[in-house]
This record gives C-alpha cells, sequence and structure tokens, in this order.
C-alpha cells in the first residue's frame, strides 16, 4: 500500500493523507475544496488547499481513492486490502509471541513466511480452523475455495455450522470443492448433505495422503494428523450403517486424544492457484 498512516488515532504528528481519509470515513464523497474546509473545521489545521490537493491525487493514485462526479470517496478494494494486511499482522505477531489465547495450542513458530502451530487435539485444531476460515474465506477475492479430507465427519459433530456455512458461501457467490481420500457410509453421508447445499464434492479420491489441505485466495493450510489418528478415524468410518458410529468413541479416541497436530499456513498464489486447478480437475467429467 506504501502509504506512512498513523491512523485510527489522530495525534498531532498525523499527515494530511490520514486527515482525509478520516474524514471521508464518514462523509463522503467530497471534493478537494471541501476537504481542505473539513480539515480546517475538524481539526483546526491550518493547511494550505494546495497541499491537500496533493495529497488527494496521491491517494486517488495508489489507489486508496476513487473518483466520481461529485468528489472522492474512500475504494473498497482499499479497504479490503487493508483489513486483510492487519489480519496478517495480527496473526503473525500472535503467532511470533507464542500467546496461549487460543484453546490447546501447545507451540507456535514462524518460519520466514510460514506459520507452524501445533495442537494439543483434533477438536482444538478444527476450532480454530474455523475461526481462520471464518476471517479469510469471506474476505478472498477469489471465490473458489478447495479442501481435502481424508474422511469426511463434520456434519456429525457441526450440521448447524456447516449448514451455516453452506448458506453464507452460496450467498456470497463462493463456490467450495472438496475432495475426500475415503469412501465409506460416513464419507457419503456427509458428502450427500454438502452436495444438498451446494458444494461440490467428491469422495474416493487419491488426496490427503500425507496432509489435510484448505486453500483459500493465496493462503494453503495444511494439517498434519498423527498416523495413530488416522487410522482410529479409518477404523471408527469403516461401520457399514451410518447409524452404528460409536459418536462417543469417535470423540474419545479420536477427536478429544491428546496428541500433536501440526496446521502450516503459508501464502504462496502460485501453489494455490495449482491446488485449485488440479482440484478442480475432478468435475470436469
Amino acid at each position: 500500500m506504501g502509504l506512512s498512516l498513523t491512523l485510527p488515532s489522530l495525534e498531532k504528528h498525523a499527515s494530511v493523507k490520514d486527515y482525509i481519509i478520516s474524514i471521508l470515513t464518514t462523509d463522503w464523497p467530497l471534493t478537494a475544496k471541501k476537504l481542505h474546509s473539513a480539515i480546517k473545521k475538524r481539526y483546526g489545521k491550518n493547511v494550505t488547499y494546495q497541499a491537500v490537493y496533493k495529497a488527494v491525487k496521491e491517494l486517488l493514485n495508489e489507489n486508496v481513492l476513487r473518483q466520481n462526479n461529485e468528489g472522492y470517496e474512500i475504494s473498497d478494494d482499499w479497504v479490503k486490502k487493508l483489513h486483510n494486511f492487519t489480519e496478517i499482522v495480527s496473526s503473525n505477531y500472535f503467532t511470533k509471541q507464542k500467546t496461549t489465547a487460543i484453546e490447546g495450542l501447545k507451540h507456535a513458530r514462524k518460519e520466514g513466511d510460514i506459520n507452524v502451530l501445533t495442537f494439543e487435539t483434533y477438536f482444538d485444531t478444527e476450532k480454530y480452523l474455523y475461526y481462520l476460515q471464518k476471517h479469510s474465506i469471506f474476505t478472498s477475492k477469489n471465490k473458489v475455495i478447495c479442501m481435502h479430507h481424508c474422511h469426511e465427519w463434520a456434519p456429525l459433530f457441526y450440521l448447524r455450522a456447516e449448514y451455516n456455512k453452506a448458506m453464507a458461501a452460496k450467498k456470497q457467490g463462493i463456490k467450495i470443492y472438496r475432495l475426500c481420500r475415503g469412501d465409506t457410509e460416513m464419507d457419503k453421508w456427509a458428502a450427500a448433505f454438502y452436495r444438498k447445499n451446494g458444494y461440490n464434492i467428491k469422495t474416493g479420491v487419491g488426496c490427503a495422503d500425507i496432509c489435510e489441505l484448505i486453500v483459500v485466495g493465496s493462503t494453503v493450510i495444511q494439517i498434519y494428523l498423527p498416523s495413530e489418528l488416522r487410522q482410529k478415524l479409518s477404523a471408527i468410518a469403516k461401520n457399514k450403517d451410518i447409524g452404528e458410529i460409536d459418536l462417543k468413541k469417535l470423540v474419545e479416541d479420536v477427536f478429544d486424544r491428546k496428541t500433536s497436530i501440526e496446521v502450516v499456513i503459508s501464502n504462496n498464489e502460485k501453489i494455490a492457484e495449482q491446488i485449485r486447478k488440479r482440484t478442480m480437475a475432478y468435475f470436469r467429467h
């Protein structure tokens, strides 16, 4: 974005650009002349019209502002970029400081542009992933989300949450493609639920052999489940009838079992796009 802003607080060292953006958050569109007048009246700053006009033009060239017949206003794209930027900063600082604010987080480290989080249980991992998706899926410009899982089980526990997510995605024109390695009755039952709610999903696909995947925009999330956990999940999922699944055993042996699950979060547009293309290729036949 290339801006030197001190927002949201307008201290004595605030720039003309700060004042312009602050005013346009509550009153828009405005001409350069009206902005000049507003800065003097609202903040008591004795700035020249030329300084305001120059700042406006720079903000326009940087795509922070946009212009219409009535004057200038803040660009929606810039607001989205600013939001995503602050989310990334917040995530990076959280990871670097190894905060324990997130339940079940055992370790957190940053390796270059990659964040690595280690969770104590599968449920703790899922709670964080739900939070992460909530703050990224619906702010991503790319409307295609891809997910790879070894088994589909979420509707067993999060039926309403999964339904609400599906409805929100549909409302915003987001398309979700899910690939599932398993092809058990549990996987097929969950797949039927997702299809009814607008998802594209296939079971029995050679995916998620090393890790599970979620791709949102340029963000690639890899979830590494311990082999013991995967084996126990597969053993329980093999029940021929969905009604025969022992949910108590599933919780105790898999989702609430103390272990170490690594979640690797990276930002790579090229890799993300490759995964999207390979995932969507399964649905062209």
